[in-house]
């Protein structure tokens, strides 16, 4: 991230969540030394994670052994060059697949339930005691506590899609929709499966 982006991300959320919304931002042509190929596949370093890119999806390996793949709504205006992004991440290869949605513009009434459309299924509803911020204010983990039977449906529905729709209550007031392209999510997934040392 560049000074001048970093200083309008300052501007628009709290300083420390920018910090760690910079850490999940993609990286135009980070390649160079540190490029190896791991599970068939050329990943890069940076920010002291193992990344790799299958088309819309980029798929990072952390240090803490984490694995998390993010899809972007690319936005001109928002100071990291997109406005929200949609997560699936795991804590290690015996845990179960969370979902993360987060929004930097627009940010979400958490009093009021998330929808969660892929294609045209019927949608996916998180109630406000399914919405939870551990991390920071405008990053939306769904479901955290929901049986692991739920959690895998609900992830395997996502996987299996072509496009999200997330619907939410703006804390500005009205009603704000994302749309997510999920291309290469399913090829991403099956590669952290594979990197994570699990699958």
């Amino acid at each position: 991230m560049t000074g001048a982006a970093l200083a309008a991300c300052r501007t628009a959320i709290a300083g420390a969540a920018c910090l760690a919304l910079a850490a999940l931002a993609p990286i135009a042509g980070a390649t160079g030394a540190e490029a190896r190929t791991v599970c068939g596949k050329k990943t890069y370093q940076q920010y002291g994670e193992t990344r790799a890119r299958f088309q819309g999806t980029l798929a990072t390996l952390r240090p803490d052994g984490s694995a998390h793949a993010v899809i972007y709504h690319a936005d001109k205006t928002a100071p990291l060059g997109w406005s929200h992004s949609l997560r699936l991440w795991r804590a290690n290869h015996n845990s179960n697949w969370q979902v993360q949605v987060v929004a930097v513009l627009d940010q979400a009434d958490t009093s009021q339930e998330f929808e969660l459309q892929v294609d045209r299924k019927p949608p996916i509803a998180f109630t406000p005691g399914m919405i939870t911020t551990p991390i920071s204010v405008n990053e939306y983990e769904l479901g955290a506590d929901l049986d692991s039977d739920v959690k895998i449906g609900i992830r395997d529905a996502i996987v299996a899609g072509k496009r999200l729709e997330w619907r939410y209550a703006s804390a500005s007031g009205g009603r704000s929709s994302v749309r997510f392209s999920l291309s290469g999510l399913r090829a991403a997934i099956d590669w952290l499966g594979c990197a994570q040392g699990g699958e």
